[in-house]
């Protein structure tokens, strides 16, 4: 709370510091800070480097209330927007296939 450690603390840390090698796929390595704004400065700056113009999208949420002896598929179909199963596979089978989410299979 007060920024200041130790000297063997600080050297241990040191130690830790080191550029990491670049994603295959561009992600970058996650940046933490401890002040708030420096997160959204943050924010910002990479926000503006990208492309294109900016849009605004908003969404809604539904909470669903069930019985345990309730099947989960049939209230989710019913409060959400209707797909086939094969929808549904494609979806799937598209999801899993994006190389950025192979890695948590």
């Amino acid at each position: 709370r007060q920024g200041r450690i130790t000297a063997e603390s600080e050297t241990f840390l040191r130690q830790c510091e080191r550029p990491l090698p670049p994603h295959p796929m561009g992600i970058k390595a996650t940046i933490l800070y401890s002040r708030n704004v420096n997160v959204s400065n943050e924010n910002q700056r990479e926000l503006a480097k990208l492309p294109g113009e900016e849009h605004s999208l908003f969404g809604q949420d539904t909470v669903a209330v069930w019985d345990e002896d309730q099947d989960v598929e049939e209230i989710m179909d019913k409060s959400g927007p209707r797909m086939s199963e094969a929808q549904r596979d494609w979806a799937k089978q598209t999801l899993w296939s994006n190389p950025f989410f192979k890695m948590c299979q």
